[in-house]
């Protein structure tokens, strides 16, 4: 969890600043933010994502010839408010073609 504070529309998430702010008596409000949990890389897909707080998007896009149960070759999910992602136990499958 990451914890910042929030006063007259600043964010102050260093904590010298929020000492100064209880120091000099102002009134603030303690924000803790949503993360979902890390993304492991997976063997047949390639997750890309920048962030894990509230309303992030993580993309998984399969492996070349893999594609997801719907045929699709790449998905999105969402960080949701819950802290936890909004499609879970994703797999791309495929063939394995032999030419000879």
């Amino acid at each position: 969890m990451y914890n910042a504070y929030l006063y007259s529309g600043r964010l102050f998430d260093d904590v010298h600043d929020v000492l100064f702010v209880k120091h000099t008596n102002m009134i603030f409000l303690s924000i803790t933010a949503i993360v979902c949990p890390e993304i492991s890389q997976m063997g047949n897909a390639q997750v890309v994502l920048t962030n894990r707080t509230y309303l992030s998007q993580a993309y998984v896009i399969c492996n070349h010839g893999l594609r997801l149960e719907d045929g699709s070759t790449q998905t999105t999910v969402l960080c949701r408010s819950d802290a936890t992602w909004s499609k879970s136990n994703i797999t791309c499958q495929g063939r394995l073609l032999l030419q000879i």
